[in-house]
Order: C-alpha cells, then structure tokens, then sequence
C-alpha cells in the first residue's frame, strides 16, 4: 500500500451530519467524523489498521511457504 497515491475525498452521509473521507485508490478503506479533519484522522486510523493486517497475512503466507517441505 502506498500513502503517496491516496488523495483524499469527502461527501456527506444522507441525513448530511457525519463526514466520510474516502480514495479512489483504497475503496475498502473509508474515515467517518463530525468533521472532516477528524474523518481524516479516522481514515488514515483505518488505513494503518489495514496495512498491518495485510503485511501480517504476507508474513505469515511467506512463514508457511518455507516450513512446506521442497519437493
């Protein structure tokens, strides 16, 4: 994942008082706030979380292809 590509977005919810920061780039990541500087904060909260828990899977996919005996 790559934080250079994100270039944040903002909209409203449909009853118009909570902010949503989303990319283009991340769709599955998004951050919601009263405003938009604490959706902000709350995206880049979530795009942390999801980075970690994908470089975790990476690590441990690489850990299980090593331990597999070579045929």
């Amino acid at each position: 994942m790559e934080m250079e590509k994100v270039v944040l977005k903002f909209k409203l919810n449909a009853k118009g008082n909570t902010h949503i920061a989303y990319c283009d780039e991340y769709p599955q990541i998004q951050g919601m706030g009263p405003s938009e500087g604490q959706a902000t904060a709350s995206f880049w909260k979530a795009f942390n979380s999801y980075e970690e828990k994908q470089n975790k899977e990476t690590n441990l996919q690489k850990r299980q292809q090593k331990s597999q005996p070579q045929v």
